[in-house]
């Protein structure tokens, strides 16, 4: 058995609760109201289905669920860009 095995954790596992979580990209559209929930988990099921050689932002703009610039903006926004 294990005896003297640490009974504390590491001060790098503990999580900031100040810290924000960036906001998803499909999160974002739909706040905006460019994009309703349904549409926006087909996309990630579409990239998904690509063996990830499609991120969600390109799915939206193949599957013409969203325009180019609009899922340009979002990125800009969801970086802090904008």
């Amino acid at each position: 058995m294990l005896r003297n095995w640490p009974t504390r954790r590491c001060s790098w596992s503990k999580v900031d609760p100040h810290a924000r979580r960036r906001q998803k990209l499909g999160e974002i559209l739909v706040g905006w109201g460019l994009l309703k929930p349904r549409p926006a988990r087909c996309a990630l099921k579409y990239a998904a289905r690509t063996g990830g050689r499609k991120k969600i932002g390109a799915a939206l703009v193949s599957l013409e669920l969203c325009k180019d610039e609009d899922v340009t903006k979002a990125l800009a926004t969801q970086f802090g860009l904008e």
